[in-house]
This record gives C-alpha cells, sequence and structure tokens, in this order.
C-alpha cells in the first residue's frame, strides 16, 4: 500500500529526486521486508520493513511538497 501510495504522488513528476527516492523504496526498502518475512524474523521486517518504508514514503511526499513550493514561488 505504501509503494502504490508513492507511485501515486510520484507519478507524472519530472523531478530526478524523486525517481531516486522512488527507486531506492521499490529496491532496497521492499527488499529487506521481503528478507524479514522470508526468514520470519518480525524484529527485521519491522525495524528495515515497515518503519523505512514509512520514512520512504515521507520523503518522497517532502520532496514533492518542496517542488511545488518552489514552483509556487517562482510564479510569483
Amino acid at each position: 500500500m505504501k509503494l502504490r501510495e508513492a507511485e501515486a504522488a510520484a507519478a507524472g513528476s519530472p523531478d530526478a529526486a524523486v525517481a531516486e527516492l522512488l527507486d531506492a523504496m521499490r529496491t532496497v526498502t521492499l527488499r529487506d521486508l521481503r528478507l524479514g518475512i522470508g526468514h520470519q524474523s518480525p524484529d527485521y521486517q519491522w525495524w528495515y520493513g515497515h518503519a523505512a518504508l514509512d520514512g520512504d514514503l515521507l520523503r518522497i511526499k517532502a520532496a514533492l511538497s518542496d517542488l511545488e513550493r518552489r514552483r509556487a514561488i517562482a510564479e510569483q
């Protein structure tokens, strides 16, 4: 769900930083989550999976918000 939310938020964003954050979320963070699930390690799954997904999602939203803020300032 968090990946889908991030993809929907970042859809159409021309910012390379947002694309990099989304790619890291897909590769690194989801891999860690799957490792925790596969090894039946709730601690690993939580520390490196769910919490990291939350952080990635917040960073993507912050980058998009910053981009929108810079556009609004430039239009003034």
